[in-house]
């Protein structure tokens, strides 16, 4: 793991140019915060898995269903929200607060993008401001230096539970980049009754062809794509108690009645898990 601080990298106008996970994912839900390029790689994406703009859906689902959970039912009102993505209505704080009306979110991502949206939210006219919210760039990948993080320690109180929220993030960190250690390491610095809720792409629902055709996306386009098997995702929760319904498809997860979305269109499991 890379351990330095993050800092905005590049310059604005290369942003247009190349695929990112935050805007693929927003094209994927269909919104409009996404470029020509990343429009392209979703359709790359549909090519070899025609659900995943279901799968996209269920990842947002499970999110809204989980921080309602978390906040209403397990009484956590701190939130980190790692990888967050770019803002969605309702966002993770909206969805607490109404829940628990005290609740703080933190926001954490390294994609420039999703910075300047970020920021603009803050600032914007209205809003919650600071003092319940906040966005830092940070990268999963460099979690001392997260956990060290002066706005990360003056946001929450730490003699309190936080709910650490990795959705849809670690199947971008390749084994080489100690996915474990990175969550291993951010879960140690909450305390105890702290929850980690997670969603991870998975291929274990998808053929042999389809795996294939995965493998062989662009790299260079693309980026890491590290879908992992239930085995390995379970590995994630190593040393907590899961949750009711346990380590599942993301759409069983707190699955509505009337939801007829299977194990195959969601293309990944989710779960929250109790630090002791």
């Amino acid at each position: 793991m890379n351990d330095q601080p993050w800092t905005l990298p590049r310059d604005p106008n290369e942003l247009a140019s190349s695929v990112a996970p935050a805007r693929r994912y927003d094209a994927l839900l269909h919104r409009k915060d996404n470029f020509a390029v990343d429009r392209g790689a979703a359709m790359d994406l549909l090519r070899i898995l025609p659900y995943a703009e279901i799968a996209a859906d269920e990842n947002r689902r499970f999110i809204e269903r989980s921080v309602r959970r978390l906040a209403g039912k397990l009484g956590v009102d701190q939130f980190l929200d790692v990888g967050c993505g770019l803002p969605t209505t309702p966002s993770v704080f909206e969805i607490a607060e109404a829940a628990e009306p005290r609740s703080r979110v933190l926001y954490v991502d390294h994609d420039e993008h999703v910075a300047v949206h970020a920021r603009a939210l803050m600032a914007a006219p209205g809003s919650h401001g600071t003092g319940w919210s906040d966005f830092i760039a940070g990268d999963l990948r460099r979690p001392k230096a997260l956990v060290s993080d002066p706005r990360l320690r003056s946001m929450f109180d730490q003699r309190r539970p936080v709910a650490v929220l990795i959705n849809a993030v670690l199947r971008f960190v390749t084994d080489e980049e100690d996915p474990y250690g990175a969550v291993e390491t951010l879960m140690a610095a909450m305390p105890s009754g702290s929850y980690l809720a997670l969603t991870h792409g998975t291929a274990d629902f998808m053929t042999e062809e389809q795996r294939e055709a995965l493998a062989g996306l662009d790299r260079d386009v693309h980026g890491p794509l590290v879908p992992r098997t239930r085995e390995e995702i379970a590995g994630f929760f190593v040393g907590f108690e899961l949750v009711k319904p346990g380590l599942v498809p993301t759409a069983d997860w707190g699955r509505p009645d009337d939801s007829e979305v299977t194990a195959e269109q969601c293309a990944a499991y989710a779960g929250i898990a109790l630090k002791l």
